[in-house]
């Protein structure tokens, strides 16, 4: 796969980014710099900036005498981000919610879920629930918060939770459904306490494979 030599460092990244959140490169899967360069017909400078990158995303990982391997973080580490993210969006939801943040588009995204979860499209899901918190943590009008939630790298992370538990993909998409209606109701209190439910109840769901 020959790719454009325009941004060459960020489409590598992207691609191998998607092959993580899709599940085509696995948990513990080594990469190697020269066959990746050679699969996408470029030098491996841009690949090794790329991973370079994926490395401080804390995706993947280096390890010495043993190359570079996609990260496998722990259940604790998965749990302790959701909590972090039960915090932050709690304030978020709050925040949109009062500012009567537009509802149509987390209706959209709720389908998405939905038609993703029916078809077991596990990566069409977590890109659907990503956008159904984004809008909100953007509707917060909050710029720092909204650094700060980005920065926990929030589809890939969710899919290495979901990966570790049974849940039930439509309960997942649905799942979404208490923090949707607090807002449409303006009721900011009870979607901030959804929103941090919601987070919390996945914080304690990780580990069950």
């Amino acid at each position: 796969m020959a790719l454009q030599r325009v941004t060459l460092k960020d489409q590598i990244r992207q691609e191998l980014l998607r092959r993580i959140l899709s599940g085509a490169y696995k948990p513990g899967e080594r990469l190697i710099e020269m066959k990746i360069a050679e699969e996408m017909g470029t030098s491996q400078a841009p690949v090794r900036e790329a991973l370079r990158e994926l490395q401080n995303m804390r995706l993947i990982e280096f390890f010495p005498h043993r190359g570079t391997r996609v990260r496998q973080p722990s259940a604790a580490e998965i749990s302790e981000i959701f909590a972090v993210r039960s915090v932050l969006e709690e304030l978020a939801t709050r925040l949109a919610t009062r500012r009567s943040m537009p509802i149509g588009p987390l209706r959209d995204c709720h389908q998405g879920m939905l038609s993703a979860a029916k078809r077991n499209d596990l990566e069409g899901l977590i890109h659907e629930s990503a956008r159904f918190h984004r809008l909100i943590v953007e509707g917060s009008g909050n710029k720092i918060l909204f650094e700060t939630w980005t920065s926990l790298r929030i589809e890939a992370h969710t899919l290495m939770g979901l990966l570790r538990t049974d849940i039930d993909y439509v309960a997942v998409a649905d799942s979404h459904l208490p923090i949707l209606h607090a807002i449409e109701r303006g009721d900011s209190d009870a979607a901030g306490v959804a929103a941090r439910d919601h987070q919390e109840f996945f914080a304690q769901h990780q580990g069950c494979r």
